[in-house]
C-alpha cells in the first residue's frame, strides 16, 4: 500500500491443499515439494461437455527441490545437489505441521480448531 515493492509480505508460504495436506514449503526462491500421491487434469484426464472437470489421474510427485528464480516452471529438480537447503526446508515444514496438522504425514495440528457451525 505504500508504494514500496521491495518488501516481501511473507518470507514462507505454505502450500496445503488434496483436505489438509502440506504438499509444498517456499522460503524466498526455493520451493520443495514433498512426496505423495496428487490428482491431475493431464492426459488421460478429461473435460466434460459442461466445461467442468471430468475425470482425473492419479500421479505420484517426488520429493524435488526447485529455485524458483532461476526455473519459474519447475522443471528441474536439484535437491541432490542442496541437501542443506532441503533440510531447513522440512524443517520449517515441520513447523507447519505442529501448527496446521498434515494429513501426508497424519500429524494433528495443535492449532487447529472446528469449523465454524450455523
Amino acid at each position: 500500500m505504500s508504494g514500496n515493492t521491495d518488501i516481501n509480505p511473507r518470507d514462507e508460504f505454505v502450500y496445503y491443499y488434496d483436505r489438509n495436506n502440506l504438499k509444498a514449503i517456499r522460503k524466498g526462491s526455493w520451493k520443495l515439494v514433498f512426496a505423495a500421491k496428487s490428482r491431475t487434469y493431464g492426459p488421460p484426464s478429461t473435460i466434460e461437455n459442461d466445461r467442468y472437470a471430468g475425470k482425473t489421474l492419479e500421479v505420484e510427485v517426488p520429493l524435488a527441490l526447485y529455485n524458483l528464480s532461476t526455473d519459474p516452471g519447475e522443471d528441474r529438480d536439484i535437491k541432490d545437489q542442496h541437501a542443506d537447503v532441503v533440510k531447513q526446508l522440512d524443517q520449517i515444514a515441520q513447523k507447519y505441521r505442529e501448527q496446521l496438522g498434515d494429513g501426508l504425514t497424519n500429524t494433528i495440528g495443535k492449532e487447529v480448531r472446528p469449523a465454524a457451525q450455523l
